[in-house]
């Protein structure tokens, strides 16, 4: 158990070392004193799993969302997007010239 949970931690710090620089760079203000941005940065690197979470969390919601406004789209306009034939598998005859005969 205790091994588990050391390799846990060690997941977590990893990604608080990997991901401050990214919140250092995005999320903290550039007016800020160096040491607060540092500190700002772990602190959000700290948060690293939820933020991850969430980002997943919005893209999803982001599809659903689509996918819902598709429908009503869909549903006000009764599918009246024009649909093309399915491709056949014979070739289509060519219409003969009728002058050719004379």
């Amino acid at each position: 158990m205790g091994l588990f949970l050391s390799h846990i931690l060690a997941v977590w710090m990893v990604g608080l070392f990997v991901s401050s620089p990214y919140f250092w760079a995005k999320r903290t203000d550039r007016s800020q004193a160096p040491i607060v941005r540092r500190f700002t940065a772990a602190g959000y690197g700290l948060a690293w799993p939820y933020f991850l979470y969430r980002a997943f969390a919005d893209q999803q919601q982001k599809q659903t969302k689509q996918a819902d406004q598709q429908a009503a789209h869909d549903r006000i306009l009764g599918n009246a997007a024009p649909k093309m034939p399915p491709p056949s598998a014979t070739p289509q005859q060519k219409i003969q010239n009728p002058f050719d005969n004379q």
